[in-house]
């Protein structure tokens, strides 16, 4: 009977990591993963059971990730603004050094319904939303901002950081073809959506 090995389990996982986020759940194969990993394929089922479970683990790992880095902004008691900025400041650093994390992790959700309903979960349990959005309604009444369905201004916040990371080949071309500097957008980025939220 084989032995378990922590150690084992964690280099499997970092492999299967790298793999499934170059090629997706149905592009990797177990054989690579295990190939790259230096251990025999059989002891990748050993651990993981089926390609499903360990991709299953490494997609969870992948999100708790994300929704991890970002709850300390989230669930401080800083006024809302001063939160937002946090918020920003640090969410758009994590997407620049995990670009391909989040196409990752978005694309899966999007091919696999029960993925897509544990991508919910997970921000729920981690950032305890529903305390952002009784601080949103909360500056509505006194004033401060202007009236806004707190779940869409999170949506909104979230677009605006991210979307320009994932259709950068795209915002690339734009911006080349209308002789603008493209770095100089990713630059100003933070700055262009507090300004945009105020």
């Amino acid at each position: 009977m084989k032995k378990y090995n922590k150690k084992t389990e964690d280099v499997i996982l970092q492999i299967a990591k790298k793999v499934f986020q170059e090629k997706g759940f149905s592009g990797a194969r177990t054989q690579e993963i295990a190939d790259k990993a230096k251990i025999n394929k059989a002891l990748v089922h050993y651990y993981f059971r089926t390609k499903e479970k360990l991709f299953e683990k490494v997609f969870m790992m992948s999100l708790e990730k994300i929704f991890k880095n970002l709850s300390g902004s989230l669930n401080s008691d800083l006024p809302l603004m001063e939160k937002i900025e946090v918020f920003v400041d640090k969410y758009i650093d994590f997407i620049e050094e995990n670009n391909n994390l989040f196409i990752f992790v978005l694309s899966e959700a999007k091919r696999n319904k029960n993925f897509a309903e544990k991508f919910a979960q997970v921000p729920l349990k981690q950032l305890e939303l529903m305390g952002l959005f009784e601080q949103i309604e909360e500056e509505i009444k006194k004033g401060n901002i202007r009236e806004v369905v707190p779940v869409q201004f999170f949506i909104n916040l979230i677009s605006m950081c991210i979307f320009p990371y994932l259709a950068s080949p795209i915002i690339d071309e734009l911006y080349r073809n209308l002789g603008q500097d493209v770095g100089q957008l990713f630059l100003n980025r933070k700055k262009n959506i507090l300004e945009t939220v105020r």
